[in-house]
C-alpha cells in the first residue's frame, strides 16, 4: 500500500495546531495559497507513482485536520475535497484504490468524501471519539467503500477482555451487516506506550478469536508479527518478549531507518504467492 499526504496534511503540519487553526479560520485566502503551492509539489509526484505503479492500494491522509471540532463543514469542502478529490482521480486513473483516513467527527463530511469518490475509509472511530455509528456508514456507504475499523484502541489498552470482548463482536455484526464491498477490522491507532501489558496482549488474541468466530476460515490464515518503531532502544527487548509470549519469530521494524521493511514485503510475498512445490 502506497501512502501520501494532501495538500492540508503537508501545510497543517508546517506549524502548531493552534497557528494552523488561526491561519485557516482567520485568512482562509492565504491558507487557500498556501495549499495551490503544497498541491503542486503533491499532485505531479502522485500521478507519476500511479503511472509507474498502477493498480495499487493508496491510503490518502489529512483530512482529519479539517473534520469537526477544528473546522466547520464549508471549511471542509473548501480545505479538503477542492484539493483533495484531485488526488483520488489520479490514482483511480491508473487503476489504483484510494483509501481516505480521516479521524475524528465524521458525519457533516461524509457526503462530501462520498462526491470525491474514494474506494475506502478508515478509520471509523465509534462515539464518543467520533459521532457515526459504523453501521451507519456501511448502510448507507457501504456499497460504494471498504470500510476499515473501528477498534477503540483505548478500548485495547483499558477493557478487561470479557468487555472488550463485546465491543469486538460488536464491530465484526456491524461492519458485515447486510451487502457491502468489503471490511477490514483493525485498531483506530496502535498502543500509545512501549510495552504491552498482558491486557494489551489478551485483547489483540480477543480480535484474532472473534474473527475466527465469525468465519473459521480466518483463523487458518498466516500471521506475521512485527513490532514498529525498532530504531527506539526498547524495540529489541519488546520483540524478545513478544516473541516469547507468543511462541513465534517477532519481526523489528522502522519506517524511518528502513530497517526490515524489505524483510517484511519478503514474508508477505512468500505467504501470498508460495513458490511452486
Amino acid at each position: 500500500m502506497l501512502d501520501t499526504g494532501d495538500p492540508l496534511c503537508m501545510a497543517a503540519s508546517l506549524m502548531d495546531m493552534a497557528d494552523y487553526l488561526c491561519l485557516a479560520f482567520s485568512d482562509p485566502i492565504l491558507f487557500d495559497q498556501m495549499l495551490e503551492k503544497c498541491a503542486q509539489i503533491i499532485y505531479p509526484r502522485v500521478e507519476e507513482t500511479s503511472r509507474l505503479l498502477p493498480g495499487r492500494l493508496w491510503r490518502v491522509v489529512g483530512p482529519e485536520y479539517a473534520t469537526e471540532p477544528y473546522l466547520p463543514p464549508a471549511l471542509f469542502a473548501r480545505f479538503v475535497v477542492r484539493w483533495t478529490a484531485p488526488i483520488i482521480r489520479s490514482i483511480q486513473r491508473h487503476g489504483g484504490f484510494a483509501r481516505l483516513h480521516c479521524h475524528g467527527r465524521l458525519k457533516s463530511a461524509l457526503p462530501m468524501i462520498a462526491a470525491m469518490g474514494v474506494d475506502g475509509l478508515d478509520p471509523i472511530e465509534p462515539p464518543p471519539q467520533g459521532d457515526v455509528r459504523l453501521a451507519d456508514i456501511r448502510r448507507e456507504y457501504g456499497r460504494d467503500w471498504v470500510l476499515f475499523g473501528n477498534i477503540e484502541v483505548r478500548d485495547i489498552e483499558m477493557l478487561p477482555p470479557d468487555r472488550f470482548e463485546r465491543v469486538v463482536a460488536q464491530s465484526i455484526r456491524e461492519g458485515t451487516a447486510g451487502s457491502g464491498r468489503g471490511f477490514v477490522l483493525m485498531p483506530t491507532a496502535a498502543p500509545i506506550g512501549r510495552t504491552i501489558s498482558p491486557q494489551v496482549l489478551a485483547n489483540y488474541r480477543t480480535i484474532s478469536a472473534e474473527l475466527e468466530q465469525f468465519d473459521p476460515r480466518l483463523g487458518q490464515r498466516h500471521e506475521i508479527v512485527a513490532v514498529t518503531k525498532a530504531d527506539l532502544p526498547e524495540a529489541p527487548e519488546a520483540a524478545r518478549r513478544l516473541s516469547e509470549e507468543l511462541g513465534r519469530p517477532v519481526m523489528t521494524i522502522s519506517a524511518v531507518t528502513g530497517q526490515g521493511l524489505n524483510q517484511l514485503v519478503a514474508q508477505v510475498a512468500a505467504r501470498l504467492w508460495p513458490p511452486p512445490e
